[in-house]
């Protein structure tokens, strides 16, 4: 089926994937290109240099995508990056430490969008995280079609899990904490 404007891909392809984030956002997409690989698809994988051995062990192509965020930074404050707890309301506050500075430099966004512009050429799709928030502009730079894929349930939550339970207790908190300031 066409995607888009794009035409249909016929016979073997050439995807980039490109996510980031922990080991956790990053697994599922190995796995994703392991099954394309073993249907006879060429598959590159933008991510971290830490991931390079199991990127290259699932028959997949490296290149290089920052930001790096290295499996020692998550072991020193683990906290920081469980947005699963509910008790504080569904996801977690950013760190006062990782709160200060800009934004757009701590995310290296220039950096993504060229190591994915990069990872992208002459590929026949990208697919890429909903972390990843250079996928759709890589799309139309390089006029190949594009897929976001959610690997993490929190932002699509559905009825009676945890993931609804803390959006309603963040809900709770920011109406009576507005409701206080009147």
């Amino acid at each position: 089926a066409e995607v888009g404007n794009h035409p249909p891909l016929s016979g073997m392809a050439v995807f980039t994937l490109a996510s980031c984030g922990t080991l956790g956002d990053h697994f599922p997409f190995l796995a994703l290109g392991r099954a394309l690989v073993q249907r006879g698809h060429r598959v590159r994988y933008a991510g971290p240099l830490y991931l390079r051995s199991h990127i290259e062990e699932c028959g997949l192509e490296f290149r290089g995508a920052r930001p790096e965020l290295d499996p020692a930074q998550v072991k020193i404050r683990p906290e920081d990056f469980d947005h699963w707890a509910e008790e504080r309301g569904g996801r977690a506050p950013i760190p006062r430490d990782a709160a200060e500075g800009d934004l757009y430099e701590r995310a290296e966004f220039e950096n993504q969008m060229a190591d994915v512009l990069d990872a992208a050429r002459g590929a026949d799709m990208l697919v890429s995280s909903r972390l990843q928030p250079v996928g759709r502009m890589v799309s139309d730079l390089e006029g190949i079609p594009w897929v976001t894929v959610c690997v993490t349930p929190w932002f699509y939550p559905t009825g009676g899990t945890s993931a609804e339970r803390g959006i309603a207790a963040r809900e709770s908190a920011a109406t009576q904490s507005s409701a206080a300031r009147r």
